[in-house]
């Protein structure tokens, strides 16, 4: 019988055989990937994250709040309306937890101007409580 000079195609570790060029700690990505969050897991954290801190959550839902709150805003004035935030100002200069376990926001904001049957301007206030949930919104008007 004559001594061959080719390697069988497998290696053995500790009694264990495994084929040429693979490991014995090698593990497939399934396993690697055990326990570690999802994508989904990881933006569903962030999510809720941000529900709790006031900054983020409002600065999230700004833009729809804005879009709900202005039309009421306006609609309250008996005459005309003004705003005085200029082009790239912000309607809204504070924001409040309105119901932080719900995660409605409250607004306030002091950039309008009302006039009055006389036709003087009057500097008023308001706060606008958005709920990003249903969208909805409902204002209060302050005189200032």
């Amino acid at each position: 019988m004559e001594a061959s000079t080719h390697d069988p195609p497998y290696e053995e570790y500790e009694g264990a055989k495994f084929s040429r060029g693979s490991s014995a700690v090698s593990l497939s990505y399934d396993l690697q990937e055990w326990g570690r969050p999802t994508e989904t897991e990881k933006e569903k954290g962030k999510e809720l994250a941000c529900r709790q801190d006031l900054q983020c959550w409002g600065e999230k839902h700004s833009l729809r709040a804005i879009r709900a709150c202005q039309p009421l805003i306006e609609n309250s004035a008996k005459y005309d309306h003004e705003w005085t935030d200029g082009w790239l100002g912000s309607k809204f200069t504070k924001i409040g937890w309105k119901d932080r376990e719900a995660g409605r926001v409250s607004y306030y904001g002091d950039r309008i101007k009302f006039q009055n049957p006389f036709g003087a301007w009057m500097k008023v206030a308001y706060w606008c409580d958005y709920d990003p949930a249903t969208e909805q919104a409902s204002i209060r008007i302050f005189q200032r």
